[in-house]
């Protein structure tokens, strides 16, 4: 029952300015920012959790709200801050109960430094790294009438994570490849710690209409997109026990389509599990729904 998965999705700092491209859906890109450009990413994000394999019959749904800032610091060097607002709700069945939260979850911010650049006729191909940190900014204590909170529910994990990582994205005029690589430390806070995770993504977009860049007088340009992301995260630990029904291996496709224009971008996705081999008793997810918008000043 980890809805600390649900951050890769924040991950979507999909950062280039002027005019706009296709990007991933559901993680980073290499492509940069020009200096003293601004790209604005809002987002909701629905992820369900039904699959239940204990007797308890839980049942949970978080919705997330992440709005997303990227500044070209330097023409190589791009600051990102994601803002997520959270609501979580868990039914456990069994006990006729309703556990929920809402409010402001963990900030997240970044720096992507590029370190490799390869400008051909009709392609370009990038590498950057990332770094960062996931700050306690969502509430980690909450209780209502049954106690505290169970750790899924909390808004906030208490924790300083460090986030490391690197991207790389070759883009052509037809279309455009992107895959990644990051590593997320979960540290102690209120005597638990969520297990590490690591995830790696590859994701590419395609152009449906106009099949060709010379079509006139078009409003906006069609991509098809599809990718795939597998997530490990290590077994979560409270006052030095290892958590046997948490944890595990997942692979996520995610099919999704993209309306282009000169400087907006509309996207919708679904994310859908093809493979999850959690630990014990561990809550499965059944799919989550993406739909943004992003824009550049």
């Amino acid at each position: 029952m980890k809805t600390c998965r649900v951050l890769g999705a924040f991950l979507i700092l999909t950062s280039s300015a002027g005019p706009l491209h296709a990007a991933p859906i559901s993680f980073n890109t290499a492509l940069p920012v020009h200096e003293g450009g601004l790209l604005f990413r809002g987002q909701a994000i629905w992820m369900r959790m039904h699959d239940d394999p204990s007797p308890l019959g839980r049942e949970m749904d978080v919705v997330a709200v992440p709005s997303v800032f990227v500044y070209g610091a330097t023409s190589k060097l791009a600051l990102m801050g994601v803002f997520p607002y959270m609501e979580k709700k868990l039914n456990i069945r069994s006990m006729g109960a309703t556990r929920e939260s809402s409010g402001l979850g963990d900030i997240m911010t970044l720096a992507r430094q590029e370190i490799f650049a390869r400008n051909e006729a009709g392609q370009t191909m990038r590498g950057s790294l990332f770094a960062g940190v996931k700050w306690p900014t969502g509430r980690s204590k909450e209780s209502d009438s049954l106690g505290p909170l169970p750790k899924p529910v909390q808004l906030g994990s208490g924790s300083y994570d460090p986030i490391v990582g690197t991207v790389w994205t070759l883009q052509s005029l037809s279309g455009q490849l992107d895959a990644d690589l990051s590593y997320q430390r979960n540290t102690w806070a209120n005597d638990f710690k969520f297990g590490d995770v690591i995830m790696q993504d590859i994701s590419f977009q395609y152009r449906l209409w106009p099949r060709t860049l010379e079509a006139e007088g078009v409003p906006g340009y069609l991509y098809g997109v599809f990718e795939a992301g597998n997530v490990y995260q290590a077994k979560d630990e409270a006052s030095g026990i290892k958590d046997e029904n948490s944890g595990g291996y997942q692979l996520f496709l995610t099919p999704g389509v993209q309306w282009v224009t000169k400087r907006a971008v509309l996207e919708a996705a679904v994310r859908l599990p093809a493979v999850q081999e959690l630990n014990g008793q561990a809550l499965r997810t059944d799919h989550q729904l993406i739909g943004s918008i992003r824009f550049w000043f």
